[in-house]
C-alpha cells in the first residue's frame, strides 16, 4: 500500500450527504485496490476519520473485498438527527472534498437497544487469575446494522493493574484478553458508541494465580 497516494482516492456516496437514523449512510472509496497481495491491516491503520455532530458515530470498513464496482464500501450510523461534519484522512492527510456535511433526519434511536443482543460468554468475565492471561469472548455478531468495535477499560485495586487485549476476530466476535498483576477486584467498561453493553461494567474477583477455585 505504501504506492498509494492520497490524490488518487477518491471517497463519494450518499453517506457523506444525507442519511438517516439507525441506518447505514454508505461511503465508497475508489483508488484502493484490495486483493491477495495485499495487507488490509495497513489499511486499517492508514485510514482515519473525525465524525463532528450531535453524537459521534464510527466508520465502518470492509476491506476484505471490493463490492461490485470494485470499490471499497464503509458505512456509519448515525443515532441521532442533525448535521454530521465528516473528514478522512489517508496517512494523515486529507482526502479530497472534505470536509464534507451529511444532513441526518429521522427521530433518535436508543444505542441501547441496539446492542442489547450483545452476549458474553466465559467465567473470566467475572473471576480471573493474577498473573496469567484471562480470556472471554464478547458475541457482537447479532447486533444490526454494525455500530462500530468495543472499546474496553480496565481498572483494579490501588497501586494494581491489568495489561489488556482485544482480538477482533472480524465476524462479530472480540476476545478480551487480560493479565492483572495483583489480586483484588477489578472493574471492567465494555462499550459500543459509547454505551455499555448488557452486564458492563463488569466487576471482575481476581484471585491469587495459585487458588484451587479453577
Amino acid at each position: 500500500m505504501s504506492d498509494i497516494e492520497v490524490d488518487n482516492i477518491n471517497v463519494f456516496g450518499p453517506g457523506l450527504v444525507e442519511g438517516k437514523t439507525g441506518k447505514r449512510c454508505l461511503i465508497y472509496f475508489s483508488g484502493l485496490p484490495i486483493n491477495s497481495d495485499d495487507s488490509s491491516a495497513d489499511l486499517y491503520k492508514d485510514i482515519t476519520h473525525t465524525i463532528e455532530g450531535p453524537k459521534n458515530p464510527e466508520i465502518i470498513f470492509d476491506f476484505d473485498r471490493l463490492n461490485e464496482d470494485n470499490n471499497v464500501e464503509a458505512y456509519y450510523v448515525p443515532l441521532l438527527p442533525g448535521d454530521y461534519k465528516i473528514n478522512i484522512y489517508f496517512k494523515k492527510q486529507l482526502l479530497n472534498g472534505c470536509p464534507f456535511t451529511a444532513q441526518i433526519i429521522g427521530k433518535p434511536v436508543s444505542a441501547e437497544k441496539l446492542i442489547r443482543k450483545v452476549q458474553v460468554f466465559g467465567k473470566a468475565s467475572s473471576l480471573g487469575r493474577a498473573l496469567i492471561v484471562n480470556e472471554f469472548l464478547v458475541d457482537c455478531s447479532k447486533v444490526k446494522p454494525v455500530l462500530g468495535g468495543l472499546t474496553v477499560h480496565v481498572k483494579g485495586p490501588v497501586r494494581s493493574s491489568a495489561h489488556l487485549d482485544i482480538i477482533d476476530n472480524r465476524n462479530g466476535t472480540y476476545q478480551i484478553l487480560y493479565k492483572p498483576i495483583l489480586p483484588g477486584t477489578y472493574n471492567m467498561d465494555i462499550k459500543i458508541a459509547d454505551t455499555h453493553i448488557p452486564g458492563s461494567p463488569f466487576k471482575i474477583r481476581v484471585l491469587d494465580r495459585s487458588n484451587s477455585i479453577f
